[in-house]
């Protein structure tokens, strides 16, 4: 997602990035940085005013070890970092998984299954934000906390704070599967998001899906 986001935007925005390694061939000035160490992103915002916060141990089934310092102390970090230096806006990288759990009943685990003969899409219930929340592992658990904690931030720091429940971003940009197809996000669209997340006022606090407008999409936009 990085990469997609970077190329889209760099025509338009002037762009750094920080990465807990350095890629081979960077398309934007990019700085090794772990931000689970507290206080690692402070030298990096200067003069900055979005930050686009996609970092995290992404994995589904990401242990608890891992989702600990990456997704969880390290976006506490992201958010002080930014309250601390007057960075305007925070684009947050949330999840479907923050209801993960919801596919797992029907009509949901019949679409991401492929058995959807006897299914109207128009007729299936969409899920939206005001759906009570059902993660599917310690990653969306991660995202719910990143969610919260952006609410906060927002409330008590003056952080403009955009959430971004994305569904499966492929490289290929190729779904295949059913679940791949029921949750997908082109990296066109990716982008679209994005952009809109980062200049959409007034704006200061928001929760978003963020798919594609596909035929089995169960999630509401």
């Amino acid at each position: 997602m990085g990469r997609v986001v970077a190329a889209g935007l760099r025509e338009r925005w002037d762009i750094r990035g920080v990465d807990r390694s350095l890629p081979g061939d960077p398309l934007i000035p990019t700085q090794a940085v772990d931000l689970s160490e507290p206080g690692a992103l402070d030298p990096h915002l200067r003069g900055v005013d979005a930050v686009i916060h996609l970092a995290a141990s992404a994995s589904p089934q990401a242990p608890w070890e891992k989702v600990l310092p990456n997704n969880i102390v390290a976006t506490r970090g992201v958010f002080e970092s930014c309250a601390l230096a007057g960075v305007r806006r925070v684009v947050f990288a949330s999840s479907t998984h923050v209801l993960g759990l919801y596919e797992r009943d029907e009509p949901y685990r019949s679409i991401v299954e492929g058995r959807t003969q006897r299914l109207d899409p128009a007729a299936v219930p969409r899920l939206t934000v005001d759906t009570p929340p059902r993660p599917d592992g310690y990653y969306g658990v991660s995202k719910l906390f990143g969610e919260d904690l952006g609410r906060y931030y927002a409330g008590t720091r003056g952080l403009q704070v955009a959430c971004l429940r994305i569904g499966w971003v492929l490289e290929d940009d190729a779904p295949r599967t059913p679940r791949q197809r029921a949750l997908y996000l082109s990296h066109h669209d990716l982008l679209r998001f994005v952009e809109d997340a980062l200049t959409r006022e007034p704006l200061t606090f928001d929760v978003r899906f963020a798919l594609s407008d596909n035929r089995w999409r169960f999630h509401a936009l």
